[in-house]
């Protein structure tokens, strides 16, 4: 497309598609992704902020270390402004870390449970297959309710 197209020419173009977005309840939500997995959380964050500030979330995310934390800015500033709880995984810490409640390695929710609300939340979860089949399954040992665990993958349809 890039190499076919020029200025001025015209494209048929439709509305996104998919069933992956906030789903606006009173249950409290956590956002829960990896690398670039935070590209969606980051609208779900907008509209849950826009929507009710009294909303309890949490945003989880995973990273190789602080240079890849992709909108790292942006997303402090919403959680800040809301009073939103955040933690933060990198693999490989390069540095001092500026995210608050930072863990090093790989995501391992057993440290955070007992703040994260099991029996009521929505579980958003978006990140590479492996990485989020090891968060359902960290899930699931908690008793949360598959029902209340939804995902998406980039790329086709998996199963988790």
């Amino acid at each position: 497309m890039h190499r076919e197209l020029n200025v001025g020419s015209t494209l048929d173009v439709m509305p996104p598609a998919g069933d992956f977005f906030y789903q606006p309840s009173d249950a409290p939500v956590v956002l829960i992704s990896a690398g670039v997995g935070c590209t969606p959380m980051q609208a779900m964050l907008q509209q849950v902020g826009k929507q009710d500030s009294s909303q309890q979330l949490t945003y989880l995310h995973a990273c190789e270390n602080e240079q890849q934390h992709s909108f790292f800015d942006e997303t402090a500033t919403i959680l800040a402004a809301n009073g939103w709880q955040q933690h933060t995984w990198y693999r490989e810490p390069q540095g001092k870390h500026e995210a608050t409640n930072c863990h090093n390695g790989m995501m391992d929710l057993s440290a955070i449970k007992d703040s994260l609300p099991v029996h009521l939340g929505e579980f958003y979860l978006c990140g590479p297959v492996g990485f989020m089949q090891a968060v359902v399954a960290q899930l699931e040992a908690m008793d949360v309710e598959r029902s209340r665990i939804h995902y998406e993958v980039f790329g086709p349809h998996a199963n988790l």
